[in-house]
This record gives C-alpha cells, sequence and structure tokens, in this order.
C-alpha cells in the first residue's frame, strides 16, 4: 500500500515543512531586528519557529516510525474495530465424547495439587523481587539457557496469587517485536492492568503473562532455531547465539514455569501473544506446537519469516516455517485472533495465504479497523478485544463463575 508524496506520511509532506521552517528561522533572524517592536517581534518568531521546528521533527519521525497513518486517522481515530472469523472455525468445545474428554482432561489439570515450590513462592529464589500482596504484579526473573543471548524475562502475577497457593492459572506467553523487550507489556501495552481489568469484569479468567525475550539487542531471530549451515558472516554464531529460539520458548521457558508457577498443565490454558515481529512468533508456536498453545493473538504479524537484512537464520524456502502451507496440509486444533490496521502494508501478503488455506479443526478470526499502519498506539487500543475474544472463545481462560 503507497503513501502518496503529502500523505500524513509522506516525502512531501517531511520536506515542505522543512522548507517552510527554514525560510521561517531565516526571516527571523534577518527581518525581526529591524522590526518596529523587534522585542513583540521576536517573542512572536521565536513561539512561531519552536512550533514549526516541533512539527517538522515530529513529521519526520512518523515518517520513520509509521505512528500515525493519515490525515484521515490524525483527524478521526482509527474507526471501528471490525471482526471477521474465518471458514473452518471449528464447534463449541463440548459438542462431542472427545471434545467433553478434552474438558475433562483441562479441569483435573486446573484441580492438580502444587508443589511445595509452586506454593511458597515468597521462599522461591528465582522469583525474586516478589511482593506480598493482593494486587497483580510485575517482577523480572531469569530463564537460563545455554546459546541464548539474553535470558531476562519479565512474570506477572494476577490479583490473589498469593493468598490463593493451591490454584491454578492460565499462562499468556507476550512476545515482542523490534524494537521492544519484555518491559514493553508493562510500560507500553500495561498487560498486566488490561488483564485484570478484563477478570474482573467477568470476560477473561485472571491468567500469568510471561514475557521472555524473543529478540535481544537487533537480533532478527524470528523466533525459529536457526540452521547450522547459516553463513556465518549473517547467521546467529555471529551475533554469539546458537539460534535455537523455537526450542528456547517451545520448550526451555515453559518448563522453567510449570516448574516454578501454579500453571494449568492442558494447551486451553496456555496461549502465544504477540505484536509485530512477535506477532510471527505467536503465530508459528500455536501453530508448530499445538500441544502447547491452543490459542493465539497476534497484533499485525505474519504468516512467513521476514528475516532483516544481514540476518539469514533459515533459508527462505524452509517448509518448516510456510505457516500456510502448515495450516493447509496439517490443520492443527488451534485458535487465531489476528489484527492489524487498513493502512499497515506488512500484514496482507501472508495474511491473505493464511486465509485462504485454513480449514477445521484450526480457526482463525481476523479483526481490523478502516485506518491505522503498523503502530503501537493502535495495537495496545485493541489488546482489551482481543483479551475478550480469548476469554470467550477458549474454556481454559474462561472467566470465573459469577457466586
Amino acid at each position: 500500500m503507497g503513501v502518496g508524496a503529502f500523505d500524513l506520511m509522506g516525502l512531501g509532506t517531511a520536506v515542505t515543512a522543512t522548507v517552510i521552517t527554514a525560510i521561517v528561522f531565516a526571516l527571523a533572524v534577518l527581518r525581526v531586528p529591524r522590526a518596529r517592536h523587534p522585542h513583540l517581534a521576536q517573542v512572536v518568531a521565536l513561539v512561531l519557529v519552536s512550533s514549526l521546528v516541533l512539527v517538522t521533527a515530529a513529521l519526520w519521525i512518523n515518517r520513520a516510525t509509521g505512528t500515525v497513518s493519515s490525515w484521515e486517522f490524525l483527524a478521526q481515530g482509527p474507526g471501528e474495530l471490525s471482526v471477521q472469523a474465518q471458514d473452518g472455525a471449528p464447534a463449541q468445545r463440548g459438542a462431542d465424547g472427545e471434545d467433553r474428554d478434552e474438558l475433562a482432561a483441562l479441569e483435573a489439570a486446573q484441580s492438580a495439587p502444587a508443589t511445595s515450590l509452586q506454593r511458597d513462592p515468597l521462599d522461591d529464589k528465582a522469583l525474586t523481587g516478589l511482593r506480598s500482596t493482593t494486587h497483580g504484579q510485575w517482577i523480572t526473573v531469569t530463564i537460563p539457557a545455554p546459546g541464548i543471548a539474553t535470558t531476562e524475562a519479565m512474570v506477572h502475577l494476577p490479583a490473589g496469587y498469593l493468598q490463593h497457593p493451591q490454584r491454578r492459572y492460565p499462562v499468556i506467553v507476550a512476545l515482542s517485536g523490534i524494537p521492544g523487550g519484555p518491559s514493553t507489556f508493562r510500560r507500553s501495552f500495561e498487560l498486566g492492568r488490561d488483564m485484570d481489568r478484563a477478570a474482573s469484569h467477568g470476560e477473561l479468567g485472571e491468567a500469568i503473562v510471561v514475557a521472555p525475550t524473543p529478540y535481544p539487542g537487533t537480533y532478527d531471530t524470528e523466533c525459529v532455531d536457526a540452521d547450522p549451515s547459516t553463513d556465518p558472516a549473517t547467521g546467529p554464531s555471529s551475533q554469539g547465539s546458537d539460534g535455537q529460539y523455537e526450542t528456547y520458548l517451545a520448550e526451555v521457558v515453559p518448563d522453567w514455569v510449570r516448574t516454578h508457577l501454579r500453571t494449568v498443565g492442558h494447551p486451553e490454558a496456555w496461549a502465544s501473544f504477540g505484536y509485530s515481529a512477535g506477532g510471527w512468533c505467536a503465530n508459528m508456536l500455536a501453530l508448530r506446537h499445538p500441544d502447547l498453545f491452543a490459542s493465539a493473538i497476534s497484533l499485525a504479524g505474519y504468516y512467513q519469516p521476514l528475516y532483516a537484512s544481514g540476518q539469514q537464520w533459515r533459508p527462505d524456502d524452509d517448509p518448516r516455517y510456510d505457516l500456510p502451507a502448515l495450516a493447509a496440509e496439517e490443520a492443527p486444533a488451534v485458535r487465531l485472533w489476528f489484527f492489524y490496521g487498513a493502512d499497515d502494508p506488512l500484514p496482507h501478503p501472508s495474511l491473505a495465504q493464511m486465509q485462504q488455506a485454513v480449514r477445521a479443526p484450526t480457526s482463525l478470526t481476523v479483526a481490523s479497523t478502516p485506518r491505522g499502519g503498523h503502530t503501537a498506539s493502535l495495537w495496545v487500543e485493541v489488546t482489551p478485544a482481543a483479551l475478550r475474544w480469548l476469554g470467550s472463545s477458549s474454556p481454559g481462560f474462561a472467566p470465573a463463575p459469577t457466586p
């Protein structure tokens, strides 16, 4: 989707603002000292030039980041969220004997007794920074693994986690894009706040958030297990990592979480959540590991890896990470929720392929707004809708029944 020269993100708009700012600045320097009332003119010139500099800087920054995608978006906002479920959506759980067996297994996992380590989280040395409180809280932890560049993660525990030592909780694995990191979900998204609010409104069951580091620094891992034959000049070995990020996210992180936290050991109680490049990771982990994740939320992600220039971690035609082909051939039993703003060109090519490929029992729900680009402010705005979908579609995240 192209950008016109004089659209809000257009080059012509930014250049014109720069030229006008330069002309006004030159006039202020050359003509203001000669004005009849120079002191008043200086004040006016200072305010005008400062305002133009701020506007011009904002236009160039917005052009680079895509925060506000169009004049229409600036005036009217993103517009109403439109949601459409794709063909292939599975029937409601409990419709047949197999589904009833799955629900019985979920209920058994929810009531499994906690280990002594899980019952006394304040004594668990791995949960550094944990405070005795009745409110939801974020803590920073380390989830170690050899060959992984950054093992820092953040965990959000829901309100009441410490007060109910036998209660188990579903898990959302939150995956940041580039740039970003675990703290993005605490500061920009305020994901813990949104989840606590959704739980208090009966839209979502209380859940744990685990946010590992899928993209350390500028490493474009795409959350894959790197091919050992990758060019050593551009592959993960050049960046101090063995590149086994899919294994880290699908095995090491879940094992650590299950050991230290009271989680529900059933895929219906695990969901992946990500934005942009992290949205790709969320899709990939669910489709390739349906035995772990039954649900995935992708905010402006994609369905085929997009490696940054100079960081080719696997061959372009690697069939293991062609998610539309995987959906068509294997149809894993997962639910996918995908969001994009209409002005965002990144998701469209692979999303169109995925929409054609999906078939039951895989389900794909696509949500969109008529305006909006590839911007975090838009993803933050639609996150509550994504959480409501999770609470209504997955029995593992269903809100607790009203007493």
